[in-house]
Parts: structure tokens; C-alpha cells; sequence
């Protein structure tokens, strides 16, 4: 299984280990790997913009959960979700 980037984040959450190759920029050059990417992408949009109605001030339905001035801000006055990734936060939380 190849996976884009350089974290086998899937064995970390697999009870019983695969056999993963992790590649930076798979995308590029894997057709496979390419189309997930563009399927995951557009799932995820999905998901925050229906975040952006359950959860608003964050601006989900504008900046998908990328990390946008906006976006940051908003983590600052209200605190982060159960949906933010808090490895990711570049601020105290």
C-alpha cells in the first residue's frame, strides 16, 4: 500500500500492521494515489461546510479547516472542536 507524504499514520490507528510505503508527493506521479487524493479533498469539503453549520465562526464552509488567518483566529477566541486536529495548532489551546 503507498501512501502520499512521510507518516504511516495507518498503521498507527491498525490493530494488526500492513505492509505501507510512504512517498512524499505519491500524488504527482501515481494515478491511484492521485484520485484518492482528489476523493478525499472533496469529502472533506464537504464535511466542513456541514461543520461550518453545527459549529459556526470558524469559517469552515470558506477555508475547509486549512489554517487561515480567519480560521485561527477563530480557534483563539473560541477554542478549538473536537474536529481540530490539536497536533496541528500552531497556537495554545
Amino acid at each position: 500500500m503507498l501512501l502520499d507524504g512521510n507518516d504511516d499514520y495507518l498503521n498507527k490507528a491498525l490493530a494488526t500492521p500492513l505492509s505501507v510505503l510512504t512517498r512524499i508527493k505519491a500524488d504527482q506521479d501515481c494515478a491511484s494515489v492521485s484520485a484518492a487524493s482528489v476523493i478525499a479533498k472533496v469529502h472533506r469539503d464537504r464535511l466542513m461546510i456541514a461543520a461550518d453549520a453545527v459549529t459556526p465562526g470558524y469559517g469552515w464552509a470558506g477555508n475547509k479547516g486549512y489554517g487561515s488567518a480567519e480560521h485561527m483566529a477563530a480557534i483563539g477566541r473560541l477554542g478549538p472542536t473536537g474536529l481540530h486536529r490539536k497536533s496541528w495548532l500552531t497556537i495554545s489551546a
